[in-house]
């Protein structure tokens, strides 16, 4: 993403999201703007790894909505979630999620330690999904897919 200060870096997360709960990534902040909306135009890469994380060995349903909005410090009417779902998803069951939590880092090394997992090496996050994230005139933002949610082992454990 390209920052307020005009240089371009790259912004890694690690989201865990319990069951039926929320996080949210101020990329406002991230990218320098802190209370400021991002100025319309500015478009960034999303790529992301999803799996399921509930300690039980089998299979389960990943329902997510990936939400942006910028013009306001939480989401509008106008706002609409792009919303995710794929069934028969393997659930890994190696973390044991008590709780949602984001961490974000500019060098991926430096965020597995702040995490205390690296998750790379295993099949925690088999589901990819790429997209685009676009802050349009009016501030709304829109989030598109580029592909369809793919459920790819190789793909999710040797990109990083």
């Amino acid at each position: 993403m390209t920052l307020k200060n005009g240089s371009v870096q790259s912004i890694y997360s690690e989201v865990y999201i319990k069951p039926n709960g929320s996080v949210t990534l101020d990329l406002s902040a991230l990218a320098g703007y802190n209370n400021e909306p991002l100025p319309a135009g500015t478009t960034m890469t999303l790529m992301a790894w999803l799996g399921l994380n509930n300690a039980n060995n089998s299979t389960g349903n990943l329902n997510i909505a990936l939400q942006g909005w910028s013009n306001t410090s939480q989401p509008q009417a106008g706002d609409l979630p792009l919303n995710l779902s794929y069934t028969g998803l393997p659930d890994d069951g190696s973390i044991n999620l008590t709780d949602s939590a984001a961490y974000t880092d500019t060098d991926m090394n430096s965020l597995n330690q702040k995490v205390g997992f690296d998750d790379s090496t295993n099949s925690a996050e088999p589901l990819s999904i790429q997209g685009t994230i676009t802050v349009n005139n009016d501030g709304t933002v829109t989030i598109t897919l580029l592909n369809p949610p793919t459920l790819c082992n190789l793909m999710a454990n040797t990109i990083y």
